[in-house]
């Protein structure tokens, strides 16, 4: 069964705190005194830490260490670290003269793995693994007695919530590099969580905003209304209020606004008690005497407060030490919340109120109770109380209470908001915008931190770093996430198993690799769908479930230690192969081997995902699965062990790079590596292969010479093994490479060998025979036989179609060619609409091309479209850019030819002496002869007499070329007799 690892990793806030000069304060007294003190010290620094929910790590001599954030996370637990030192601060001011001392306090926040390792003695206690103990330790040490230094991202977490000062750049010890220091001032004034502060674009809700402007309407015509905004953390609950404030109209509407606190959540009346101390002016640097007369004041003159209230009021806030009242606290406190609930009815009978009770999940017992009393009175009040909640038991009731359910951004909004926030820096590629919208889920908040995140990791190393693709998150993430995790009790092996699984996954699987029973794992599931870290979706009729948000995912499973990550990816890809082998997708398993890091079965199992992807045509899928391969096989520390693994890659992927991106992609070099690989293991038929691809590459590259050796190879490996289709293959390569070359007869003869050796055979490896029949149907036509030309064409797109989807696609494209050569209009079109629909599901792209570039020709040669010749022109460019350079010169010619059709003559000239210049260059001559005559039309046609002189030139350069090559089909052509 596989268990709960017990180390996990984890961000963190953590104080240090250490006596200054503790040595000169314990000389000059007697030891049972330091005792005494000490001992007192820890005491109330162990409540103080205690209080701010933090754990006392360990100490260190007079000091010691807290963590806040462990063993539960908490998205305050910077702020939390920061109260509980600015406490005891405050407390060590507190302490009398003769026995005062003071302290250094240092905080810092970051990943670390805690863990609670057995001194000599046996005794244990927690430790941090990570830097940011020792930040936490070097913080203190740099600070005066007193201060309470802070790095960086303890800052940022709680810049809303407490004063900083600068305290510049320090290099630490034994740090390499320097950091920025913040001096902790005081916690800021009735701080709140949501600090309307450089917001991020409003994006969506506008619905929402509208309903509540109608709410209000209703309430100010004296109709109560109540309206609880529910939704999970970040989802803009707040955000929306905001807008909703910002648009009241101040002369008729009256806004109260309180605030709810998880650290207060056992104050009576806290959300009021913190709004008084704003309304009275309190100020942090006030003492006790100044906060009582301030706050005095306050009730007395603005709420008209009777003396026993106001020393109750000032009993509850700590304001007074000695107030005894005549009436029992219960009915005190009864009292004060009746003359709360007065001062709001009577402020409504003047102006419209908006009452703003934000997370009242945090609510303490007395002020839910407070609300329940006034909702109960506003029925006919012009009164709107608007509450926000996370998604939890709402506690309170009314007939007219409405909940606003937040769902998360649609798509749209989501890129909206990633696009306006990532255009305040430098930018973001399309892919980390994908990313970013798939991790968040449409949260407005996951959206702001991740984006500003990747904006801020400017050269983005460390996102393209993650492993699954996966974003970094954010500290002020961390906490939110984690929580609810922290809470699942025993079913966290079932949310960690399941991190590790990926996004979705059944129960039957988890109780597989679990090795526990089906019941068991059903009730852990059921569990942790309440705790909304599960849910259940259901897919024709079949359910299985995934986490409820992409980034708790994410989060779970970045908290493992790697060795416990490693082992779970080991143990979940051998029950994939083991259990459901061909069910899975073999990339499935493969990821999970490559992150146990098993690299010999990763690679095999991502060369077998990217073979299968090719066989079904998914070519750049296919070349990304096979890459994976590629990849950890150059990591290998044993290439002799994966040779025959080796070989494979290297075919396979070079047939997925030709085949999605062209020569361009160079996949010539990893056949030549293929050769070299199946020589050294004797594989002949691998080798074979691989000298197949290399002619071919060298070919449609227009390397026609370089295309020969190859095919020598071929023949000399053929006769070897005795094999009819690898001498088929041979001669059939031989024969385009005379061709193209405009040796004609000798092209007739290769094909025609290639013919009789395999009579009757078929290889859809080498698209044998259909390959050396379009070449045969071409070779026929020019050299005079038009009749056994069309038949050779239509029985090799016959035999294609029982060969293989690449075979059938050069058929079509070669027999397009030829019927282009007999002028046959209406074969191109049948042909081609076969072609262009074929290489479209099959990711045949260069074949895609060729198709559209002869669709163009016919459409400007039959139906007198101009507008073809620009798209016809932009497609050659791509085909030369991307080095497949074979049969240009006959595009580049076909081009001229639409060209002098609409008076092009110019542009005619430049585009065959292109074709010149290629064929000069690669010995591309089977359509020379037609270049040389389409010139002649071209300059004749300019009615000069250079141009004729031009022209009569390249007309005897034409016939010359054609009865050096035996190419009666040209010397038939207009003028050429």
């Amino acid at each position: 069964m596989v268990n709960a690892p017990l180390n996990q990793r984890r961000v963190i806030s953590i104080l240090h705190v250490d006596i200054v000069n503790s040595t000169s304060f314990v000389e000059k007294r007697d030891p049972e005194r330091i005792r005494e003190i000490l001992q007192a010290y820890f005491r109330r620094c162990d409540a103080l830490v205690e209080r701010y929910r933090g754990t006392i790590a360990h100490h260190t001599g007079d000091g010691f260490q807290a963590f806040f954030g462990y063993p539960s996370a908490s998205e305050d637990s910077a702020f939390m670290a920061l109260s509980a030192a600015v406490a005891l601060r405050e407390m060590l001011d507190s302490l009398s003269s003769v026995d005062r001392f003071t302290c250094r306090l240092g905080v810092a926040t970051g990943k670390v793995i805690v863990d609670a390792p057995s001194d000599r003695e046996g005794k244990k206690g927690l430790m941090a693994f990570g830097t940011t103990a020792y930040m936490a330790a070097r913080l203190e040490g740099a600070g005066l007695p007193g201060q309470i230094l802070v790095d960086d991202p303890t800052m940022r977490l709680c810049s809303s919530r407490f004063s900083f000062r600068s305290y510049g750049t320090l290099s630490l010890k034994g740090f390499s590099q320097s950091f920025s220091v913040w001096e902790v001032k005081h916690p800021l004034p009735h701080a709140s969580r949501f600090v309307p502060l450089h917001l991020s674009p409003y994006v969506g809700r506008i619905e929402e905003l509208n309903l509540l402007k109608s709410r209000l309407t209703a309430a100010s015509e004296g109709h109560g209304q109540v309206v609880t905004i529910v939704g999970e953390p970040g989802i803009g609950k707040s955000r929306l209020v905001h807008e909703f404030v910002r648009d009241l109209p101040k002369s008729t509407v009256v806004t109260l606004k309180f605030q709810c606190d998880s650290q207060y959540i056992s104050t009576p009346l806290h959300p009021w008690i913190h709004s008084i101390e704003r309304l009275a002016g309190i100020g942090y640097a006030d003492d006790v005497s100044a906060r009582t007369t301030k706050l005095q004041a306050y009730l007395r003159k603005a709420l008209l407060f009777d003396n026993s209230l106001v020393e109750y009021v000032c009993d509850l806030m700590g304001a007074s030490q000695n107030f005894v009242g005549d009436h029992p606290p219960r009915q005190q406190l009864a009292e004060l919340q009746g003359r709360l609930i007065h001062i709001i009815l009577q402020a409504a009978r003047t102006y419209a109120l908006v009452l703003i009770v934000e997370d009242i999940q945090w609510s303490d017992e007395s002020t839910l109770e407070t609300i329940q009393k006034l909702i109960d009175l506003i029925e006919t009040e012009k009164i709107f109380v608007l509450l926000t909640s996370r998604p939890t038991l709402n506690p309170l009731r009314s007939v007219s209470m409405m909940l606003l359910s937040l769902t998360r951004l649609d798509s749209e909004s989501t890129r909206h908001l990633i696009t306006k926030l990532s255009n305040r820096g430098s930018g973001i590629s399309d892919a980390t915008l994908e990313r970013i919208q798939q991790a968040s889920s449409g949260n407005p908040l996951f959206v702001e931190q991740l984006t500003e995140h990747c904006v801020a990791t400017s050269d983005l190393r460390e996102v393209q770093s993650q492993a699954d693709g996966a974003l970094p998150i954010p500290n002020p993430l961390q906490g939110i996430l984690m929580g609810r995790f922290d809470t699942s009790g025993d079913c966290k092996p079932v949310a960690q198993l399941a991190s590790v699984l990926g996004d979705r996954f059944s129960e039957n699987i988890l109780a597989a690799i679990m090795g526990a029973e089906l019941d068991y794992v059903k009730r852990q599931i059921e569990m942790l769908i309440e705790l909304r870290i599960f849910r259940r979706v259901c897919s024709e009729g079949v359910y299985s479930y995934e986490f409820c948000h992409a980034l708790v995912r994410d989060a779970i499973y970045s908290s493992l230690l790697k060795l416990d990550s490693q082992q779970m990816h080991r143990t979940i890809a051998e029950h994939l192969a083991m259990h459901w082998d061909g069910i899975v997708p073999d990339e499935i398993v493969a990821h999970h081997y490559e992150c146990a890091h098993d690299t010999v079965n990763a690679l095999r199992k991502w060369l077998s995902a990217g073979r299968r992807a090719l066989r079904t045509g998914a070519t750049s899928e296919a070349s990304a699965l096979l890459r994976r391969a590629l990849s950890l096989a150059e990591q290998s520390p044993n290439e002799e062990s994966i040779l025959t693994d080796l070989q494979l890659i290297y075919l396979s992927y070079g047939v997925a790079l030709n085949a999605s991106q062209g020569i361009a992609a160079n996949p010539l070099a990893y056949m030549e590596r293929a050769e070299e690989v199946s020589t050294r293991l004797g594989n002949d038929n691998e080798t074979f292969e691989a000298l197949t691809w290399q002619f071919g590459l060298h070919f449609n590259a227009g390397d026609i010479v370089q295309s020969i050796r190859p095919s020598e190879k071929m023949k000399i490996l053929a006769v070897k093994v005795n094999d009819p289709i690898a001498m088929a293959s041979a001669c059939q390569g031989m024969g385009m490479a005379e061709f193209m070359l405009g040796n004609f007869q000798n092209a007739r003869a290769e094909f025609d060998q290639a013919l009789i050796v395999a009579a009757g055979m078929k290889s859809d490896v080498h698209c044998f025979p259909s390959m050396t029949l379009s070449y045969l149907a071409w070779t026929l036509l020019l050299l005079g036989f038009d009749k056994m030309a069309t038949d050779c064409a239509e029985n090799a797109v016959l035999s294609a179609r029982a060969e293989s989807s690449h075979a059938l696609a050069t058929a079509l494209s070669n027999c397009c060619y030829v019927f282009q050569c007999m002028g046959r209009v209406d074969k191109i079109y049948e042909l081609n609409s076969e072609l262009v629909e074929h290489t479209r599901k099959y990711g045949e792209h260069i074949y895609l091309r060729r198709a559209i570039i002869m669709r163009n020709w016919a459409d400007a040669i039959s139906g007198n479209d101009i507008g073809a010749l620009d798209e016809m022109s932009s497609h050659i460019q791509f085909l030369v850019q991307s080095k497949e350079e074979i049969e240009t010169t006959f595009l580049y010619s076909l081009l001229a030819q639409a060209q002098l059709k609409f008076g092009n003559y110019d542009d005619a000239k430049r585009n065959l002496h292109i074709a010149m210049a290629i064929s000069e260059k690669n010995h591309e001559r089977f359509y020379l002869a037609e270049i040389y005559r389409l010139m002649f039309e071209a300059e004749t046609m300019k009615s000069s007499d250079a141009g004729r002189d031009a022209g009569l030139h390249y007309l005897r350069r034409a016939k010359e070329t054609a009865l050096s090559q035996g190419a009666r089909w040209w010397l038939a052509k207009e003028y050429m007799e």
